[in-house]
């Protein structure tokens, strides 16, 4: 058993290289090059000696099928460009990878039904559900999805207030 401190100082190591090695397969899906491949799978490799830290536990596979990974997302495979994107969801780095992918000015929908629970309310929810049902997969236990679609139309879209959680707060605040 390490310490703690030990564990954070792993995990920031691998998110350090994890952040090169984006870098890095970004440049080659940009300008695909043998030496921009080269530094692909050198970035992958130096992820995968991390052992696992505080938050991260056990090791990564990145270099793994690397090359089959590599000629997918290049050939413009959607179900790898689906698995690249939903990986780096909420990164700083998706839009970067979203406008060179096959996904370039779509509206992608995440959807994790994490124990039979998904994290989509109102309507959104049964028409995303009912888009792949229309494909005869499961719309829940634990299944998780990316949807794409084209960008809708959002002039006549309305967005209304309805309460915050933090309490004193009477209305809609601006960002930031």
């Amino acid at each position: 058993m390490s310490a703690a401190l030990t564990d954070i100082a792993r995990d920031n190591a691998r998110g350090e290289a994890y952040e090169k090695y984006l870098g890095a397969l970004k440049a080659f899906l940009v300008s695909p090059t043998t030496r921009r491949k080269w530094d692909v799978v050198k970035a992958a490799e130096a992820v995968d000696i991390v052992r696992g830290g505080y938050w991260s536990r056990g090791q990564t596979t990145l270099a793994s099928r690397l090359e089959e990974r590599l000629t997918a997302l290049v050939s413009g495979d959607k179900d790898a460009w689906a698995k690249l994107l939903s990986a780096i969801k909420g990164g700083p780095l998706f839009g970067d990878f979203k406008d060179i992918s096959p996904f370039k000015g779509k509206l992608l929908i995440s959807v994790d039904y994490g124990q039979g629970f998904v994290t989509l309310d109102g309507d959104i929810k049964e028409f995303v559900a009912s888009l792949i049902r229309a494909k005869n997969w499961r719309a829940y236990d634990c299944d998780r999805y990316l949807v794409a679609l084209e960008q809708p139309c959002t002039k006549d879209a309305e967005v209304l207030w309805m309460s915050c959680g933090i309490g004193g707060v009477r209305g809609p605040r601006a960002t930031r």
